[in-house]
């Protein structure tokens, strides 16, 4: 495989190869893993710094419809859960994840006509057919966004969480690509923490108890109290809101304040 600024290329005989296994490609798919009882261990060998994660399950479910058109599906749901943690001081126990799911989907993926289009590149073009991923390179090119744009590609998040016991993140969105919009899609992201106020007070009060764990949490602290200040607080008084929004023109707004500035080098233009 050969690289090029902002582009994936194949060789034609990788190409042909490619072209070929895809022709026995089923329409639907899904796979499913399960797991118990599986840790992580950090620094094994030094009793001090010696740190463990244990999952007591772990679930991953992926999913593929429709993959031969041009409004595939894709769907991955990970949850693990019963996850306990030794090595880490008492204080951080009670902020340390028990359980996570990340539950996503894509929508009207088309896979029918980048395939085609990777076919008629192939045999029209004397080099490997290249992919733009981000519509700035001119030529034959395959135009990702162009693409997702005209089949209105979309990015689902739903029933996505951290749960730890004194705090708690959810989060969920929808995301559609547009031919007019700046940044290539437009849509919303809904996050909700809650206990964030509570985490924010009882870091504090750690660290005024603890000198030596100031320098480390200082960062954390700012951090913290930055993101509690942007966030909205909900009616049950215990939860702070971030709704982001991605505007046609291009603005990221969250909780209706512009903050492109902050998070537009993270966002492709």
């Amino acid at each position: 495989m050969q690289s090029s600024d902002n582009a994936l290329s194949f060789s034609n005989s990788m190409a042909t190869q490619i072209f070929k296994i895809l022709d026995y490609m089923p329409q639907n798919g899904t796979t499913v893993a399960k797991a118990r009882n599986v840790s992580m261990i950090n620094f094994p060998n030094d009793p001090n710094l010696r740190t463990s994660v244990t999952t007591a399950e772990m679930n991953a479910r992926t999913s593929a419809k429709d993959m031969r058109s041009d409004q595939a599906r894709f769907s991955s749901d990970y949850t693990m859960t019963g996850m306990s943690y030794t090595g880490y001081p008492e204080s951080y126990q009670a902020y340390l994840p028990t359980r996570s799911r990340f539950n996503s989907e894509l929508i009207n993926v088309p896979v029918n006509s980048l395939i085609d289009a990777m076919q008629d590149q192939a045999s029209n073009m004397n080099g490997a057919p290249e992919i733009n991923t981000n519509g700035d390179v001119p030529g034959t090119q395959i135009n990702l966004p162009e693409l997702f744009a005209e089949n209105k590609t979309q990015l689902r998040i739903e029933n996505t969480e951290l749960i730890a016991p004194e705090v708690s993140m959810f989060l969920n969105g929808l995301l559609t690509a547009q031919t007019a919009a700046e940044r290539g899609f437009v849509g919303d992201m809904n996050l909700r923490v809650q206990g964030m106020d509570q985490a924010v007070q009882s870091l504090r009060t750690v660290m005024q108890e603890n000198p030596a764990l100031r320098m480390f949490g200082q960062q954390i602290l700012l951090g913290l109290t930055l993101a509690q200040t942007a966030g909205k607080l909900d009616t049950d008084g215990t939860s702070r809101i971030y709704d982001l929004k991605l505007a046609p023109d291009g603005r990221i707004l969250l909780n209706g304040a512009d903050f492109s500035g902050f998070f537009g080098g993270y966002l492709p233009n």
